[in-house]
C-alpha cells in the first residue's frame, strides 16, 4: 500500500515512538522512508553556559542535532533492512513545510510524534500536530510518546 514514509524526527524523547512505528510499518509494506528534520528557529537570543548564542552557532548547533538524530534513524532503519534517505530544512512554517515536502517526495504517509499534551497546551509549546493534519494532502498517523 505505502512505497514511501515520511517520517518527522526531532531530539525529543517522543520522536522515538515515531521512529519505531514508522520504520515498521516502512517494512511490512516494504516502503522506503524519508526522515525529516525541521531546523528549528532562531528567534531570541538563545543562551548556553557562556553567554547568548549568535545566530551562526545557533544553526550549526541545530545542524549538529539534526545529524546524530538522522544518523541514529538512519542506523536503525538499516537494521530493519528499510533503505532511507534523510532531509534537514528550515521554515517559519513547520506543518506546511512538512505537508509541502511530503507531497514533494511523494510520500504516502506522515508519521509524527506527540507528547499526549492537551489540545491548549500543544498550541501554546507550539508542536505541529494540528496544522500537518489540516495541510496535509496524505495520511498522518500521530504516534504518542511511549510510557
Amino acid at each position: 500500500m505505502h512505497k514511501r514514509i515520511m517520517i518527522v524526527v526531532n531530539d525529543q524523547a517522543s520522536c522515538q515512538c515515531a521512529i519505531t512505528q514508522g520504520i515498521e510499518m516502512a517494512r511490512v509494506h516494504r516502503a522506503e522512508v524519508v526522515f525529516l528534520y525541521v531546523l528549528p528557529n532562531y528567534e531570541y537570543p538563545e543562551m548556553n553556559s557562556i553567554g547568548v548564542l549568535s545566530p551562526d552557532q545557533f544553526i550549526r548547533d541545530a545542524r549538529e542535532v539534526a545529524s546524530r538524530v538522522l544518523q541514529a534513524a538512519s542506523v536503525q532503519a538499516e537494521n530493519s533492512e528499510v533503505f532511507s534517505v534523510s532531509v534537514v530544512g528550515t521554515t517559519e512554517h513547520p506543518a506546511v513545510y512538512v505537508a509541502e515536502e511530503a507531497d514533494k517526495r511523494r510520500c504516502s504517509l506522515i508519521v509524527v510524534a506527540t507528547e499526549g499534551r492537551n489540545a491548549v497546551m500543544r498550541l501554546l509549546t507550539g508542536s505541529i500536530v494540528p496544522g500537518l493534519i489540516t495541510n496535509a494532502s496524505v495520511p498522518v498517523m500521530v504516534c504518542p510518546q511511549e510510557t
